[in-house]
């Protein structure tokens, strides 16, 4: 576990939206700084148990998603509201030929 990534579905157009990942500023705790929020939100009881519209990524070093947690809406807003993260926007880039 090396981050962490909000998403959630936006339902009207039919895809996700990711937000800001966040990590330890010492990346060596990296990992510690994952499991201490995931505990953290398991503890809150924002960890949903079906699928919800909300969720969390858990990247590598190289951002590929090695694990996801659903979230309630509850537990995306307390994110959102400790962690002040922002929209990644997505460039459109073609495929190539």
């Amino acid at each position: 576990m090396f981050a962490l990534r909000p998403m959630r579905v936006d339902q009207k157009r039919n895809t996700f939206i990711h937000y800001e990942g966040m990590t330890a500023a010492d990346t060596s705790k990296a990992a510690d700084f994952c499991s201490l929020w995931i505990n953290r939100l398991t503890q809150l009881g924002m960890i949903s148990k079906g699928s919800t519209n909300y969720g969390l990524d858990v990247l590598d070093q190289d951002g590929d998603i090695v694990d996801e947690y659903d979230l309630t809406k509850s537990g995306f807003e307390y994110l959102r509201r400790s962690w002040k993260f922002k929209v990644v926007r997505q460039k459109y880039e073609p495929e190539s030929e």
